[in-house]
């Protein structure tokens, strides 16, 4: 049975907070996701685009409405958190932190099998960080940085990938970068990417659809445009 013209997911009417007795972050907010879109979410700072993309993610759930998988077997999502919430000082190297990504499918007690280290080598490669493997994550340019998490993330075999504030802190030159590898990814992976930003300059990838937030809530969505581009 074809499912492309059904949704991934379906996030009706949700609310979210996250203290019992704290303010609503989430206000009745509904979107849908379908096969091989692209979604940016713009907003300001504390607009709500964070918790969104970690209700599509199931990091949260709402406590008010629903956000359903609707009959897709294959709608995994990989969340690709802010640059600024992970610790880079860590002993690790690149390639071992991409295999963070794939432990979920490794077998406990065994080593990895053929499949798995070739998917850590792929998405190395599809980023563009191979030949940086053994290097230690800390020695890496923040724009390497963003391409490492979205290795990551490759690695995890997701159909959905959300990007929550990729741009932060990039210069012109590594957004163009950025946008290149996306659009080589999701094209040849046939990926649905979530995008979230308050910054648009210097990154010009086509997105399906735009979606503005503000103080939690939708305000509007609009169709197609090449973001980055001139208006």
């Amino acid at each position: 049975m074809n499912l492309d013209h059904l949704p991934l997911i379906s996030i009706d009417q949700v609310w979210t907070r996250y203290k019992s007795a704290g303010p609503w972050v989430l206000q009745n907010c509904s979107l849908q996701l379908f096969p091989g879109e692209r979604i940016l979410i713009q907003g300001p700072n504390g607009s709500g685009k964070s918790t969104l993309l970690k209700v599509i993610s199931g990091l949260i759930s709402p406590q008010r409405g629903e956000c359903q998988h609707c009959g897709h077997r294959s709608c995994s999502c990989a969340y690709l958190a802010q640059e600024h919430q992970i610790d880079w000082s860590l002993p690790v190297t690149v390639e071992e932190f991409v295999w963070c990504g794939r432990h979920s499918r490794l077998r406990w007690g065994l080593p990895a099998r053929r499949a798995d280290r070739q998917a850590v080598a792929q998405a190395l490669r599809e980023v563009e960080l191979y030949d940086l493997r053994r290097q230690p994550m800390r020695a890496l340019s923040g724009g390497q940085r963003q391409r490492l998490l979205i290795a990551r993330t490759l690695a995890q075999g997701a159909r959905i990938l959300l990007l929550d504030e990729p741009l932060s802190g990039l210069d012109s030159s590594t957004r163009s970068q950025l946008a290149h590898i996306l659009e080589r990814i999701c094209t040849e992976h046939q990926l649905t990417l979530v995008m979230s930003t308050h910054e648009r300059e210097g990154f010009d990838l086509r997105f399906d659809r735009q979606v503005f937030m503000q103080d939690g809530q939708v305000c509007r969505s609009d169709g197609a445009a090449l973001v980055g581009a001139a208006e």
